[in-house]
């Protein structure tokens, strides 16, 4: 009986050890674990430090694109490759001048004899398209610059405004108003979203696969229902009980987002829409307005401002960028690279 016991145990012994070789053989020729991506979350916003700073924070380190002389405020964030774009405008306390960062170096895009605003931009290749608008007389011109080099797409008998831009191939897609219609140009060529008997705006564009998404809103009598459009159809996102906006678009792996704000009877609370059904972001207790979103790697991001300060949402989880209770996260930017 000893010897058989023996036997087995020894026989077990073998059995573990060609499972232990068999299972270090197996890890060894199994393939590595895909290297986990870095992210990069970049976000503009102000702060108010006596006067509205500029701010680009990246992965929620703040670095001041303004140095407190004027009023400045960022509108839009872009990156391409290694390159920063911010778009936005400064405040001299007469008038507004449109501006463009690279990598933190501001450029003028008017020279300040009108007040300008550059709301939006967009990189494509070597091009760099920036969307917005200049006061013309008393009323407003939407354009578009390519490169620096305007173009009006509007003639100003209106008060019209571009709010955001959008480059899909070799077509340039614009969105925003001309005088009470809500307007998408596409290469220059007007496409009206609303028959312009209530006023409206398409405060946002996104094209893909050929499908042009926009958001905004229009109003009916004193309250703003916030819209969301598909190839020129329209859906509405609030029920029209209380003013409503929506503010920006994004479409990621089929999906459709849209962040805006609705005021809930006391205060202003950010919503997301995915795919026409809401959720609230921010708290409805704290005044809150909606910034940007972003989707990528199953990720969604929201920013904007809760209780006035700056906010980034990541899957619904806030992270304020500032102890500031005058601040707000515009524009957001997320790049994954290996």
């Amino acid at each position: 009986m000893k010897n058989l016991l023996k036997m087995n145990n020894h026989l077990l012994g073998l059995l573990v050890l060609c499972a232990i070789s068999f299972t270090s053989c197996s890890k060894d020729d199994d393939p590595a674990p895909p290297k986990e991506k870095q992210t990069d979350v970049y976000v503009v916003g102000t702060v108010f430090e006596g006067t509205h700073i500029a701010k680009l924070w990246k992965n929620g380190v703040a670095t001041n694109l303004s140095d407190g002389s004027t009023e400045v405020y960022p509108t839009d964030v872009f990156v391409s490759g290694a390159d920063v774009y911010v778009s936005g405008y400064d405040y001299n306390g007469t008038t507004a001048t449109a501006k463009l960062w690279k990598n933190g170096v501001a450029t003028n895009l008017t020279n300040g004899t009108k007040s300008a605003s550059a709301q939006s931009i967009y990189v494509s290749g070597t091009d760099v398209y920036v969307a917005g608008y200049e006061v013309s007389g008393i009323q407003t011109v939407a354009k578009l610059w390519k490169n620096g080099v305007a173009t009006n797409l509007t003639d100003g008998s209106k008060y019209a405004q571009a709010n955001s831009v959008y480059v899909s191939g070799s077509n340039v897609y614009v969105s925003g108003h001309d005088g009470d219609v809500a307007t998408i140009w596409k290469n220059g060529v007007s496409i009206n979203l609303t028959d312009g008997s209530n006023p409206a705006s398409a405060t946002s564009v996104y094209v893909e696969d050929d499908v042009v998404y926009a958001t905004g809103y229009k109003r009916n009598g004193s309250v703003a229902q916030a819209i969301f459009w598909r190839n020129g159809l329209a859906t509405n996102l609030s029920d029209g009980a209380n003013n409503a906006f929506g503010n920006a678009v994004y479409v990621s792996d089929g999906n459709t987002y849209v962040v805006g704000r609705e005021f809930n009877g006391t205060r202003y609370v950010i919503k997301l829409w995915k795919n026409g059904v809401v959720t609230n972001v921010s708290d409805e207790l704290k005044n809150s307005f909606a910034g940007s979103v972003f989707a990528v790697g199953g990720n969604v991001y929201v920013t904007g401002s809760e209780g006035d300060v700056a906010t980034v949402w990541k899957n619904g989880v806030a992270t304020k960028l500032s102890n500031s209770i005058r601040s707000a996260a515009g524009a957001i930017f997320v790049t994954q690279t290996n």
